[in-house]
């Protein structure tokens, strides 16, 4: 065999693997770089939940010292997230005493509204049905209107329910006066 002819393949297979080499270099980084942003996800998201549990945990521990001597086992904590079931965005704890039918919003999270728009809290009560049966009233109730710090993008919204315990918890963003949630988007709800 002719030795440029030997030489040329050889060179021709060195490159070959030159660019194999180089396009799994490329696809290594890829895959490096998913897997810290997905680290990073994953980091931020243990974050959020302990951020979120101090601050349940603080809200709890603020209501139940202004509530001395209330009975803790007569208070109904509940989370609000966004509707989709988002991983990421606002979230909410709602304290409620159900001695003295007062409450509070802790929000974090929630962009400042429009203008012309508030956050709105909503509940719907729990339905009087037969047997003793468990769920929400058809028209949720007017838990009244808040403003979101603009600097920290959270909110404390304190209010009172009368009758029947909520059943549900929602938050709106709608122009102000309390129009029914079908009137704005809902952007938290819970349980």
């Amino acid at each position: 065999m002719v030795p440029w002819l030997v030489a040329a393949i050889a060179t021709a297979g060195a490159l070959w693997l030159a660019r194999q080499n180089l396009a799994l270099n490329a696809e290594l980084d890829t895959q490096s770089l998913a897997e810290s942003e997905t680290q990073l996800r994953i980091r931020a998201l243990h974050q959020q939940l302990e951020a979120e549990q101090l601050l349940g945990r603080g809200e709890i521990a603020r209501l139940r010292q202004a509530q001395a001597g209330t009975d803790p086992a007569r208070m109904q904590v509940t989370l609000l997230a966004p509707p989709a079931g988002a991983w990421s965005g606002p979230r909410a704890v709602v304290l409620w005493n159900l001695l003295t039918s007062q409450g509070v919003l802790v929000a974090t999270g929630l962009p400042p509204a429009a203008l012309g728009e508030e956050y709105r809290l909503w509940f719907a009560p729990v339905a009087p049905q037969a047997a003793g049966a468990v769920g929400p009233a058809s028209l949720p109730l007017d838990g009244g209107g808040f403003t979101v710090d603009p600097a920290t993008g959270e909110a404390r919204h304190p209010f009172k329910t009368t009758g029947r315990p909520p059943a549900k918890f929602m938050v709106t963003r709608a122009p102000p006066g309390g129009a029914p949630p079908s009137g704005g988007p809902v952007v938290l709800t819970g349980p």
